[in-house]
This record gives structure tokens, sequence and C-alpha cells, in this order.
């Protein structure tokens, strides 16, 4: 796989696991691919891959009857995450499940950061 091609997979692997993370529900792989733009079929492979990471990303796929992406009864995949790895958020910063610190862009005022080390 070219290197390009592989850098675009993993800032799409890891957008997605930071959009449905701030989204503090789980999202059906429907909602993936419409917030991308992608086809559901590449969105179901980026679930897959984000499930089979393991560099600390906690997540978790359920499953429920309901109305599918067909529009037909059946089962429906929902994809959450529970935690995110410090390198996945830009500029690094540490992220807490306390999500009420945090101001709208999703980042914690200067006096609520992590002191320099």
């Amino acid at each position: 796989m070219p290197a390009l091609r592989r850098a675009r997979k993993t800032v799409l692997e890891r957008n997605t696991a930071v959009w449905v993370w701030q989204q503090e529900r789980p999202v059906s792989i429907a909602e993936i691919a419409g917030q991308f733009f992608i086809p559901l079929y590449v969105a179901r492979k980026v679930v897959h891959n984000l499930m089979r990471s393991a560099d600390g990303l906690r997540c978790r796929l359920e499953t429920v009857r309901g109305i599918n992406s067909a529009g037909h009864r059946g089962l429906v995949k929902y994809f959450s995450v529970q935690h995110v790895p410090e390198e996945y958020l830009p500029g690094g910063r540490m992220k807490t499940a306390e999500r009420g610190l945090q101001n709208d862009a999703g980042f914690f005022p200067p006096e609520q950061q992590m002191p320099e080390e």
C-alpha cells in the first residue's frame, strides 16, 4: 500500500474515532458514512479496523433490532468509543471522560490544561 494511501486511511480512522467519541452516544455505520461522505462499505471497513486496533482505543459494537440502512427490519450495529488515546486528539491534549470541562472546540481551557513537563 502506498504511503499516501496508508496515511489517508489512518487519518480517516482517527477522525472517525474522535467524532464518534465526541457524539457521546452509539453511532450507526450509516451516520459515519454520511458524516465523512464515504460509501457504507468503506465506513464498515473503518469501523472494523478501529475495532482491531491495539493502540489504546476502547470501543464497542452493539447490535439491536431496528430498521437498517436499506429500510428493512433487522439487526442494526451501533459503534461507540469510550476512550480515545492522546495521539488521536488534535494537538495531543489529554481529554478525560469528564467532558463538561471542555469548551465548545473540544479542548480544555488554559486554566484546566495539564501542566507541561
